[in-house]
C-alpha cells in the first residue's frame, strides 16, 4: 500500500511537471509568479518543478523587460538547443529528413531520391545510411538529435511502436520502432503519414485548434485522420483508400473494385485522364487543361469534384468535425478540385455545412515530417520527464 502510494505521488509529480512544460511551452517568456498563479500551484511548487526543467535542460531564464528601477524579472522560455527531433518521411522512391530544435524552428531538410523497398531490416538499414551521411554533412545540428518520428503510410499502432499493416511495404505486425532505435541509436516513434500531417497543421496554426479537426489526403494514395481536443483518434482511419466507392467500378491495386484510390490516387486521376483523350504527364497537365475549358478536363474534375464532395460528406457524418482540411500533391496541384466539390449540393448535406469549414491545408509539403518531429519531440519529453521518476525512487 506504501509503494503505491509513493507511486502515485511521483506520477503526480510528473504530471506536474509536463502541465507547466506544456504551459511555457505554450506561452514563452513567463514568470514563475504568473505560472503558479495560472496554473494554482504554490510558488514553492513552481520552484521546485521549475528547478527540475531546468536541470533536464528544458527551459532557461531571460531577463524580462523592466518599466521601474528595480531589479529586471526573470523569466522562463524554452531552450531552443535542449535537443533536436528528426522527422523522417518514407515513400516508395525516397526518403526525407527534417530537423527541428525545441522551439520549433526548422533547422534541415534533407532528400534522397532512391527506391524504398524490401524487408523491414533492409529499409531500416536505407534510413540508416541517411542519417549516417546527414551526420556527416551537419555533425553539428545531428549530434543534439534525441528521437525521431517516422511518418509511414499504412495502419501503425496506437503506442507508435509497430506497423500492423501497410499495403506500400508489404510488411505486416512489424516493430519497426525497436529495429530503427538499433540501427540509429535514436528514440523512435511511429505514425501514419496523414495522422502526422493533421498533428502539424494542429500544432502549427493556432486557428485550427478546435476540438474536432479532420484531414483529407489526396496524394499518391489516400488517407483521413480525424483530431479530437487536440488528440488523434486511433484506428484505420487512414485507410480510406479502400473504401468502396462506386460499386463494380474501376479495378483497384489490392484487387477490389471501385475503391477511392482507384479514383482520386494520382496515377489513377492521370489514368482518366488519357481515357478521356487527355494527354497529361502530371496533374498540372489536366490543370492547365481546365483552365483552358477543355471539355474532357472540364467533365472529368467534374467528376472527381463528386467523389471528393462523398469523401468530404462521409468526414461530416462520421465526426461532425468543426473543420475539414483537403492536402497532399493532387490538392495542390489541382486548386480547382474543392470548389467543384463544394458546388456537388446534390452530395453535400447543407444543414452539416453550414457547421463545417472546409478548406485547404495551409501547408506545402513538409506537414508530414513536421507532424513526425513534433511527435518525436513530445515522446522523448516523457521519457526524460520520467526518468526523473526512476531518480526518486
Amino acid at each position: 500500500m506504501k509503494n503505491q502510494k509513493q507511486q502515485d505521488q511521483l506520477q503526480m509529480k510528473i504530471s506536474n511537471r509536463q502541465l507547466v512544460l506544456n504551459q511555457i511551452k505554450s506561452s514563452d517568456n513567463v514568470s514563475r509568479a504568473s505560472l503558479a498563479k495560472e496554473l494554482k500551484m504554490s510558488p514553492t511548487s513552481m520552484t521546485r518543478i521549475c528547478g527540475d526543467l531546468s536541470d533536464l535542460g528544458f527551459i532557461k531564464e531571460s531577463q524580462g523587460d523592466s518599466k521601474g528601477v528595480g531589479r529586471k524579472a526573470l523569466l522562463l522560455e524554452r531552450n531552443p538547443h535542449a535537443f533536436y527531433s528528426l522527422g523522417i518521411l518514407v515513400r516508395l522512391d525516397f526518403i526525407s529528413f527534417l530537423v527541428m530544435d525545441y522551439k520549433e524552428q526548422i533547422l534541415a531538410i534533407k532528400k534522397w531520391m532512391l527506391p524504398v523497398a524490401g524487408s523491414p531490416e533492409e529499409v531500416a538499414e536505407l534510413i540508416k545510411d541517411c542519417f549516417d551521411k546527414c551526420r556527416s554533412e551537419i555533425p553539428e545540428i545531428m549530434d543534439r538529435v534525441k528521437a525521431a518520428g517516422v511518418s509511414f503510410p499504412g495502419v501503425v499502432s496506437e503506442d507508435g511502436r509497430r506497423i500492423i499493416r501497410s499495403r506500400f511495404t508489404g510488411w505486416e505486425e512489424t516493430d519497426f520502432q525497436e529495429l530503427l532505435r538499433k540501427k540509429t541509436g535514436l528514440y523512435i516513434c511511429l505514425e501514419n503519414d496523414v495522422k502526422a500531417s493533421v498533428l502539424e497543421e494542429y500544432f502549427h496554426f493556432p486557428e485550427l485548434q478546435v476540438n474536432r479537426l479532420a484531414f483529407l489526403s489526396l496524394s499518391i494514395d489516400v488517407g483521413a485522420a480525424f483530431m479530437n481536443e487536440g488528440r488523434i483518434i486511433g484506428g484505420a482511419c487512414g485507410e480510406i483508400a479502400h473504401k468502396i466507392l462506386v460499386y463494380g467500378g474501376r479495378k483497384c491495386s489490392c484487387e477490389k473494385s471501385g475503391c477511392v484510390s482507384a479514383y482520386l490516387s494520382v496515377q489513377e486521376i492521370l489514368n482518366q485522364a488519357e481515357e478521356a483523350g487527355g494527354r497529361c504527364n502530371d496533374l498540372t497537365d489536366l490543370a492547365a487543361a481546365y483552365d483552358r475549358k477543355e471539355p474532357w478536363a472540364q467533365e472529368l474534375m467534374t467528376r472527381l469534384g463528386g467523389y471528393t464532395a462523398l469523401l468530404i460528406q462521409d468526414m461530416m457524418v462520421w465526426n461532425n468535425p468543426e473543420i475539414i482540411l483537403l492536402g497532399g500533391r493532387t490538392v495542390r496541384d489541382l486548386p480547382m478540385l474543392l470548389d467543384e466539390a463544394l458546388k456537388r449540393q446534390d452530395i453535400l448535406n447543407q444543414d452539416l455545412l453550414k457547421e463545417t469549414i472546409i478548406c485547404e491545408s495551409k501547408n506545402t509539403g513538409n506537414e508530414s515530417m513536421l507532424g513526425a518531429a513534433y511527435l518525436a519531440m513530445e515522446y522523448y519529453e516523457k521519457i526524460r520527464l520520467n526518468q526523473l521518476r526512476e531518480m526518486e525512487l
